[in-house]
C-alpha cells in the first residue's frame, strides 16, 4: 500500500470515528434537553446535517486512493477533502484535515520506482541524465553485451 493510501485511510476511520463521537454526544444531549422540558437543542438539525456531510467526504477520502490508479488526481482530490472536511465538521474535523492535507501532497508528488537491476538500464539512465556521451554510451554497451 502506498503511503498517500495508507494516510487516507487512517484519517477517514479516524475522522469518521470523531464524527460519530461528536453525533453520539450531540444526540444524548437532545434527547437530555427535550426530555426534561428545555425544548429543542437549538441547531441540532444543523449539527446533524454536517455529521452526515463529513461522514461521507471521510467515506468518499477512503475509497478515492484505492479506485482512481493516477496518483496526481488522488492528491488533488484528497485536498480538496481535506479543506472541505474541516468547513463541514469545523473544529471537529482538524484530524482529519491534518492528515488528508500530507496524504494529497503525498500523492500529488508520487513518482512510481522503476526497480531495474540490470546493468544495460543503468547505462541508459546515465545516458539520459546527460552524465556520459553517446559514444561512452556506445562504448560501455559493447563492454556489457
Amino acid at each position: 500500500m502506498r503511503s498517500y493510501q495508507t494516510l487516507s485511510v487512517v484519517a477517514g476511520v479516524l475522522g469518521l470515528l470523531i464524527v460519530f463521537i461528536v453525533y453520539a454526544i450531540m444526540g444524548t444531549l437532545a434527547i437530555f434537553v427535550e426530555s426534561f422540558g428545555g425544548g429543542e437543542l437549538a441547531a441540532k438539525e444543523q449539527v446533524f446535517f454536517q455529521v452526515g456531510v463529513s461522514a461521507f467526504l471521510y467515506i468518499i477520502a477512503i475509497i478515492i486512493p484505492f479506485v482512481i490508479k493516477q496518483p496526481k488526481i488522488v492528491g488533488y482530490t484528497l485536498l480538496v477533502l481535506a479543506i472541505s472536511t474541516l468547513i463541514s465538521a469545523g473544529a471537529f474535523g482538524i484530524i482529519g484535515f491534518a492528515l488528508l492535507l500530507p496524504a494529497g501532497i503525498i500523492a500529488i508528488r508520487w513518482k512510481e520506482r522503476i526497480k531495474s537491476n540490470s546493468a544495460i538500464d543503468f547505462l541508459k539512465e546515465r545516458y539520459a541524465k546527460g552524465e556520459i556521451t553517446k559514444e561512452e554510451f556506445e562504448e560501455k554497451k559493447k563492454e556489457l553485451e
